[in-house]
């Protein structure tokens, strides 16, 4: 189970995805096995996400959630 929030400020958006799968997410991890096996297309969801929003946060909760806190400035870069 997943769950999506959006938050819309006057100048910044936030996007909050919350996995309730229970597996520890590592965004490093997950780049190197990208490098291991040379992905250029493709498999690269946290190379995209880092470069279009302004702050990425990850939260943990071992053995019950992950969450990814993203948000981006809509008025440019503050």
């Amino acid at each position: 189970n997943i769950d999506v929030s959006f938050i819309l400020q006057e100048s910044k958006i936030t996007i909050v995805v919350k996995d309730y799968g229970g597996k520890a997410f590592s965004p490093a991890f997950f780049e190197g096995i990208a490098i291991k096996k040379n992905w250029e297309r493709g498999g690269r969801g946290i190379f995209l996400i880092t470069n279009f929003m302004d702050d990425v946060r990850y939260i943990q909760s071992p053995g019950r959630s992950t969450s990814i806190i993203m948000s981006m400035n809509l008025l440019g870069n503050s």
